[in-house]
């Protein structure tokens, strides 16, 4: 089943709090709410970032642009776009306006400096090519921002305080506790190509030996 990813735009208050330079502060004391404050510190950053995403994309808008007819679509010129700037992707908006209406055009494909786009009949029905232009401004996708904002909305149920905030955990205590499990030294592994480290690690998430702790590995060796 799939779950519909909530808007979750950026607040007015938000908006205030980057305009003012007070986020530091508000974000100071989030992180010190430990679990409690966790789904909001990073609600905040996701939002700095997608207001700083429409600042920046806002320098690449343009006025006054032919757009070229090329079979069903239009092609628009980008100066800058193979270099990234403006980023755009395949399904992208980029939204033109004239005669003070406004079209979305849907990004069909990308060629270094030519952006090829795909409108609705009603814009082909009222674009002359030959006459008229365009002012351009471009978007983004939000969904790797809504997604974002379900996974720290998320997380502090699924994962916990334990693995979200994992404390310094003594290794006599947690010999003492009963924490690891004993591993048999003439186990015999399945896959008999494993290096010496590679062997370890395995005995050592076997073992438990970093419990509760999730055990991380750096690979390969």
């Amino acid at each position: 089943f799939s779950i519909e990813l909530l808007k979750n735009e950026i607040p007015e208050n938000v908006k205030l709090t980057i305009k003012y330079k007070e986020m530091d502060s508000i974000l100071e004391k989030l992180q010190s709410l430990g679990i409690e404050g966790y789904t909001m510190f990073w609600k905040q950053l996701l939002w700095a970032l997608e207001y700083q995403a429409l600042i920046d994309v806002q320098l690449f808008d343009m006025e006054k642009i032919a757009l070229s007819k090329e079979g069903k679509f239009f092609s628009l010129s980008v100066p800058g776009l193979a270099e990234g700037r403006p980023s755009v992707l395949k399904g992208d908006r980029v939204i033109v306006t004239f005669k003070n209406r406004s079209y979305a055009g849907l990004t069909v494909r990308t060629q270094l400096e030519k952006v090829i786009l795909d409108f609705a009949k009603i814009f082909h029905d009222q674009f002359n090519e030959i006459i008229d232009r365009v002012d351009v401004r471009f978007t983004f996708s939000r969904t790797v921002f809504k997604s974002g904002h379900q996974g720290c909305e998320t997380a502090p149920r699924t994962m916990g305080a334990m693995l979200l905030f994992p404390q310094l955990l003594d290794k006599e205590r947690a010999l003492a506790s009963g924490l690891t499990r004993f591993v048999r030294k003439d186990l015999v592994l399945q896959n008999h190509r494993l290096n010496p480290e590679q062997k370890s690690a395995v005995f050592n998430v076997l073992k438990g030996s970093a419990r509760p702790l999730p055990y991380i590995i750096f690979g390969p060796p």
